[in-house]
């Protein structure tokens, strides 16, 4: 799924609406479980995907490369543009 620059825009539009979440110890802990599953590649984005796991419904990401291994270890739903 390709998207244009104004549906892009559009969706980051939605961000300047809202309060960012607080990283807790919870998500710490949730985003090491989802590094050990992933060979602890790609920390960072596992830290992510437990933030996103507890705030939203969807995460949207260009990284390819990384979130298709994430995905597989989570109920949310990754859409990788």
């Amino acid at each position: 799924m390709r998207l244009n620059r104004e549906e892009i825009e559009n969706y980051l539009n939605v961000f300047s609406q809202t309060a960012p979440a607080a990283i807790t110890g919870a998500h710490f802990q949730r985003a090491i479980q989802l590094a050990y599953k992933v060979s602890f590649h790609h920390t960072s984005d596992c830290l992510h995907t437990a933030i996103a796991e507890a705030n939203c419904t969807e995460l949207l990401t260009y990284n390819k490369s990384d979130f298709q291994l994430i995905q597989h270890h989570t109920k949310l739903k990754i859409t990788i543009l």
